[in-house]
């Protein structure tokens, strides 16, 4: 019997996530401007751990700030790279949830943070988004594409429900809804009301 080692499984969602990441990370950075600063912050220079690399001359913010502009497009990103676990063998989905007991009880709960509406808008607006983020419509495309399967193998995989379930769950959706709209619109000021509004009923920055 061959074992499995925790760093083989790592190394695995490691590579899913990076490829979603690096497509990404023009729309993720042309998100900062509009999260509220508590302090001021100083950008990661690595893809992964502390630092951040520049991807295609783009900084990818720091952890607080990345998440923070993630959950704002209502896209967690708790999924990304998900999309992994088609490829995982029984024993290794025996070391994931060995290490990690919580697993799909925090993703149930980061799905709820999901909106169908974001995601919708962003793919059938993928030229505007693409223009807005100055991000290549390729990328902008293939990152989506990826993190819509991260989506699937969540629901077929683990049963995840995605959406709001409460009424204060909704009122969130709406506020990234038309934080989505404004940034669509640069309408600045109320991009920025919004994303804050969001962050308040979600009771985190990032």
């Amino acid at each position: 019997m061959v074992l499995v080692c925790d760093f083989e499984v790592i190394e695995k969602f490691k590579v899913k996530y990076q490829k979603v990441i690096e497509d990404l990370a023009p729309l993720i950075s042309s998100i900062v401007p509009y999260i509220p600063k508590r302090r001021a912050r100083k950008l990661h220079v690595g893809l992964f751990g502390y630092s951040r690399t520049v991807i295609d001359g783009v900084t990818l913010p720091r952890a607080i700030t990345f998440a923070a502009a993630l959950y704002s497009l209502a896209i967690p990103p708790e999924f990304i790279g998900l999309e992994v676990l088609n490829d995982l063998s029984e024993e290794e989905m025996k070391v994931l949830k060995n290490n990690y007991v919580n697993f799909s009880a925090d993703l149930s709960e980061a799905a709820k943070y999901l909106s169908w509406q974001n995601v919708n808008m962003l793919m059938g607006m993928f030229k505007e988004v693409s223009k807005r983020a100055k991000i290549e419509e390729s990328k902008l495309s293939s990152g989506l594409t990826h993190f819509l399967l991260d989506i699937n193998t969540a629901q077929d995989n683990l049963g995840i429900k995605f959406g709001p379930r409460t009424l204060n769950q909704r009122k969130y959706e709406n506020a990234v809804n038309n934080f989505l709209i404004c940034y669509l619109q640069e309408q600045d000021e109320e991009a920025k009301y919004n994303i804050k509004e969001a962050a308040q009923l979600r009771r985190s920055l990032g």
